[in-house]
């Protein structure tokens, strides 16, 4: 009885351990939306992390305090951002790979001109590189943060803004469409995205720089980027 006792403990000691290392080995992140850019990104960092013996567990997190719990540690990083992010989230720290880029876009009626002399504009109260961007060209208009792209598209449609910001991958599904009035893009910056990771966990970054610049080496990076459509 006493041995059987004994087989039972060791067991139940083994698969706890077994249990605490597995954790150890997974990093927790937002679940991003279901974009091409985003499953792209998603994909190739799960095969780096396979590869330095990573997982990656994803839980419904609210966007707009993503970055604020990827900077205390709440979640271990953020799966993909631009480098606007980390004068206000210094414990972020990138993984020296562009995963890709993308290309800031000012919307606005063709009649007007260029954005510095717009009276106004709408950006996203969530998208640090367009407060960002505002922020450094001394904009003097009124700015207005809304919540979500569809409430950009209908004040300028509207006409209750002269221009909004969008991420062209973002715009490039929401086409401006209105009889009535011409609108034109303007490309204000070309901006690459990096994976971010908390300063707890700083010791992964050679290990994934390596292997991510394994899978671009090997054609990994490409083939995925071919079956997402995207294309620097």
């Amino acid at each position: 009885m006493q041995s059987r006792f004994s087989v039972l403990f060791l067991l139940t000691c083994f698969m706890l351990s077994t249990a605490c290392f597995g954790n150890q080995n997974t990093l927790t992140f937002n679940r991003p939306d279901n974009v091409p850019q985003a499953n792209y990104v998603l994909e190739l960092l799960t095969l780096a992390y396979k590869d330095i013996g990573y997982e990656i567990h994803l839980i419904d997190f609210n966007p707009q305090n993503a970055l604020r719990a990827a900077n205390n540690g709440t979640l271990d990083g953020q799966l993909g951002r631009d480098n606007s992010i980390e004068v206000d989230f210094p414990n972020l720290l990138p993984v020296n790979y562009p995963l890709f880029k993308f290309k800031l876009i000012l919307y606005k009626n063709c009649q007007q001109s260029i954005l510095n002399r717009l009276d106004n504009v709408a950006i996203l109260a969530d998208c640090p590189i367009q407060a960002q961007y505002i922020k450094n060209t001394q904009f003097d208009g009124n700015v207005i943060e809304v919540k979500n792209i569809s409430t950009q598209l209908n004040l300028l449609t509207q006409e209750k803004v002269k221009g909004i910001l969008l991420l062209d991958f973002a715009s490039d599904s929401l086409p401006i469409q209105h009889p009535d009035v011409c609108y034109q893009k303007e490309t204000l910056r070309v901006t690459p995205v990096y994976h971010y990771l908390n300063k707890q966990n700083a010791h992964l970054i050679e290990g994934l720089e390596a292997a991510l610049n394994k899978l671009h080496n090997n054609g990994t990076a490409y083939a995925l980027k071919a079956k997402y459509n995207m294309y620097d």
